[in-house]
């Protein structure tokens, strides 16, 4: 299904359709034949079901068979399928909590919804109330809830069931206004969620667990533009002016920002003048809204590395003119620049961004905008719109002219630009950015926000130093490393730099930073368990390995030993991947300990397999396969400063 969200083609849809047909096939059999029930069944039952109603292609008389085979509504405790499937007391994991009954009345409410059943669905919202599962309706971090039913009642084209069942949720669970139930369903179908990854890979997240079921995100647009059409009604009929001046202000910005991002990931055209129009109207309201109210401050809760949430007190203010939209665990913090280039090009900037304060909502952007997991490439959980260089250029530019720009830190857009520039040859630009770096406001630079956000500065900070070292700026590279604020991480630069020289030609220099990174370590206590932050000795034996000659291999072997137990396997294979770096890939092979699990012994194999396939490229001056590279080798390349 994700392949159709981001590649739509015929053929694609034909095998989606066969598939989808199948699922149904499969849920009405086992509903039929109880004796066919097994632990997770039901949960699987349940994914197919909503698989096949999210697609589009399910039926009026097939949907109808399904809710009678479970008889719902005629049986408070439902027909024989269902006390069997869905019985009180299974649990359904849903995100960071659990739904009793198998998440059965999920599922039943959401048949009832296609077929536009309203009392079908409140017989199921009440039974959930009736066994304390206010969390399914109550609680912000779950995957599925009420929000899919509203969804299915606009994609079945039973619209005029939506009021109803709002006005019930609102009368009968805590803190669910009609506002903040179209809210939330309006952010979760604006585009496909970031944590969809999780029906692919169920570990994918760190503390979240369960299918997302996709109805509302792959819903047909001109049933998401009568649910934005229905919200906006609402919002309408708020009686307080500010509130309702800001509400649309927010909605229109959403609005904007959310099609701009789904366009994007289809790779269909971006209708400008319908964008522009939002975001006029969304200005309007904003400068008719109060300004005390927009000096006040509202809750936010903003996802942050996935799964996790951070809920603040942010002044209203601050809020809108963030150069992005950014509220609710279901969006994204970063979209794309579309809000930034929209101001500038209106001639709105110095209006919207005024005092030095206000333009920290920039710099703050900037930073989402590089918000990356440490474990996996971007590509592998997003479809990241990139951050131009000449956005941030032109932030730059706008910073430069501003009365109270010198408020605005500089350094982590420089320090981006002057690596890009290096990385694309172009060494006078990447010069030029790094001489614009505040050198001495390097560490606190490195220092704000989050661990994400101190890791990727700390990455830029790191790759620049090996920039400047392969162009023989050593004392500039030298300097950099010094800016590290821990030993380990200094360890780690000089380490990383000898690798990039050595890997440009063995460069004598090589010897000269490896020796720079022993004198640094010598300083780090390796008694002391390492739980936040890197140890610098399982890059340590990679480049040992690489570099190889049997009194560096005795020294590998040496640091092998004296890991922790449970990093023994991640120091074997660096030295496996280092001695297959080198070219021997027989003594690589013959690293490989006998006990070691098969999964990996596969990926010990594999790594071999992989260096020696990347030295025949190199040796034949291409780089075709170089995304395949960086996707693979991420975690090797992108160091993770703050585990745990």
């Amino acid at each position: 299904a994700m392949d159709i969200y981001y590649n739509p083609e015929k053929q694609q849809d034909e095998r989606l359709a066969a598939l989808i047909k199948r699922n149904y096939a499969l849920v009405a059999k086992f509903f039929a034949d109880t004796s066919l029930n097994r632990p997770l069944i039901a949960t699987q039952l349940n994914l197919a079901a909503q698989l096949w109603l999210s697609s589009g292609a399910a039926g009026r008389e097939e949907i109808a068979a399904l809710t009678n085979a479970l008889s719902i509504s005629g049986d408070p405790a439902g027909s024989v399928a269902f006390r069997k499937y869905y019985p009180k007391g299974s649990l359904e994991v849903n995100g960071r909590a659990s739904t009793d009954f198998n998440g059965g009345y999920h599922t039943a409410a959401s048949l009832y919804a296609a077929l536009g059943d309203t009392a079908g669905i409140l017989h199921c919202f009440r039974r959930l109330l009736e066994n304390n599962q206010r969390d399914y309706f109550e609680l912000a971090r779950v995957l599925n809830n009420h929000s899919n039913i509203l969804g299915y009642l606009y994609q079945f084209g039973h619209r005029d069931k939506v009021s109803a069942i709002i006005q019930w949720l609102s009368s009968n669970t805590r803190d669910n206004p009609p506002t903040t139930l179209l809210r939330n369903a309006v952010i979760r179908a604006g585009y496909i969620s970031h944590l969809y990854t999780i029906n692919i890979d169920l570990n994918f997240h760190r503390s979240t667990r369960g299918y997302l079921f996709p109805n509302l995100f792959f819903m047909d647009r001109k049933a998401y533009d009568a649910m934005l059409e229905d919200y906006e009604m609402i919002i309408k009929q708020i009686k307080d002016p500010a509130e309702r001046n800001f509400q649309m202000a927010m909605q229109s910005k959403r609005k904007a920002m959310f099609y701009h991002k789904y366009w994007y990931d289809r790779g269909m055209p971006v209708d400008e003048q319908r964008l522009d129009r939002w975001l006029d109207e969304a200005i309007g309201y904003y400068k008719a809204t109060d300004p005390a109210y927009l000096d006040n401050k509202q809750s936010v809760t903003l996802v942050y590395n996935g799964d996790g949430v951070r809920t603040n007190e942010v002044i209203r203010r601050n809020l809108f003119m963030y150069p992005d939209y950014r509220d609710g665990w279901f969006a994204w913090t970063y979209h794309s620049d579309y809000f930034f280039h929209y101001l500038k090009r209106k001639n709105l900037l110095g209006e919207i961004y005024r005092t030095g304060s206000d333009l920290q909502s920039i710099h703050l952007w900037v930073a989402k905008a590089f918000e990356w997991k440490t474990q996996l490439p971007p590509s592998s959980y997003s479809n990241n719109y990139p951050l131009p260089d000449a956005t941030m250029k032109d932030i730059l530019s706008f910073v430069e002219s501003h009365p109270e720009g010198r408020a605005f830190d500089q350094n982590l857009l420089h320090i981006v630009l002057a690596n890009h520039a290096y990385e694309q040859g172009d060494t006078t630009v990447g010069w030029s950015h790094y001489q614009k770096l505040r050198l001495d406001d390097l560490r606190a630079s490195s220092n704000r926000y989050e661990y994400l956000e101190k890791g990727f500065f700390r990455n830029m900070m790191n790759q620049l130093a090996m920039h400047m070292a392969a162009r023989g700026k050593d004392k500039e590279a030298t300097a950099m490393v010094q800016k590290f604020d821990r030993v380990n991480d200094r360890v780690q630069g000089y380490f990383s730099i000898s690798e990039r020289l050595y890997r440009s030609g063995a460069d004598p220099r090589t010897f000269d930073y490896l020796d720079s990174g022993y004198r640094v370590a010598s300083a780090i206590d390796y008694s002391i368990p390492i739980n936040d932050a890197i140890d610098p000795r399982y890059f340590q034996i990679q480049l040992l390995s690489e570099i190889g000659s049997k009194p560096i291999n005795r020294e590998a072997e040496s640091l092998l030993r004296d890991l922790p137990e449970g990093g023994k396997y991640f120091g074997v294979l660096l030295r496996v991947f280092g001695q297959a770096y080198e070219g021997n890939y027989h003594r690589a092979w013959s690293m490989i300990p006998s006990t070691l699990t098969e999964s990996q012994d596969l990926q010990c194999r594999s790594l071999i397999l992989l260096e020696a396939s990347r030295a025949r490229e190199r040796a034949a001056g291409t780089r075709d396969w170089r995304k395949m590279d960086e996707y693979i080798f991420w975690n090797f390349d992108y160091n993770d400063y703050f585990p745990g």
